[in-house]
């Protein structure tokens, strides 16, 4: 009896490591996507002039972390999750050679929306970049807007090459690959950027943490 309740002592001790393990490296992605996103949120501040809502900024952490859980933490084995925090790595990756990668964000604060991008090239050699206010609009709108405005300034600049798309708006994504419903407020905004694109099929929209 002494040494069966020891080794469910042990078999519990070891169970618990297991998930205390677990759980601090599922804290270390919550503290890198918390500081991602004040210092995106500290930017907009600086360089934009926004009040700074902090109540945004706890609900765009929360969301993202919820996200990541959600698709990176559930359903996997100890070594797939082992795996997936060893391919966790988080830079900027550059393009195909001969195309250009347009890192894009909007956000809504207070009511009032704002956006801005970067691109550069696939040696990292900048291209342009932008910013601005977009006035009231949904965040998805304002995502949207921002890659619409991306797209038409590097149209503007005669960027022929491929122009890859990086937001983390994944519910934008999903509209310009997968299509939007008419019903949708997003719907007219969509088809802009559609049209801008062209029948020549150069842009690439793809999500981003």
């Amino acid at each position: 009896m002494v040494m069966r309740l020891h080794g469910l002592v042990l078999q519990m001790g070891n169970s618990l490591c297991e998930v205390l393990t677990v759980w601090f490296e599922v804290m270390g992605v919550h503290m890198l996507t918390a500081v991602d996103a004040f210092w995106c949120w500290r930017n907009r501040v600086v360089f934009c002039n926004e009040e700074g809502d902090i109540s945004q900024l706890i609900f765009q952490i929360k969301g993202k972390t919820n996200e990541i859980c959600h698709v990176g933490f559930s359903g996997y084995s100890r070594d797939m999750f082992d795996a997936s925090m060893q391919q966790c790595v988080i830079r900027w990756s550059p393009p195909l050679k001969d195309s250009c990668k347009l890192n894009c964000d909007g956000a809504v604060s207070n009511g009032i929306a704002s956006c801005g991008g970067v691109a550069r090239d696939h040696n990292g050699q900048f291209i342009m970049a932008f910013s601005g206010d977009l006035g009231s609009c949904s965040v998805v709108q304002a995502e949207l807007w921002t890659i619409y405005y991306g797209i038409k300034l590097l149209r503007e600049m005669s960027w022929n090459g491929t122009i890859w798309v990086k937001t983390n708006s994944a519910l934008a994504v999903k509209f310009l690959n997968e299509g939007c419903n008419r019903t949708h407020a997003s719907y007219s905004l969509v088809n802009k950027i559609v049209h801008i694109v062209g029948d020549n099929h150069e842009v690439s929209c793809s999500h981003i943490f």
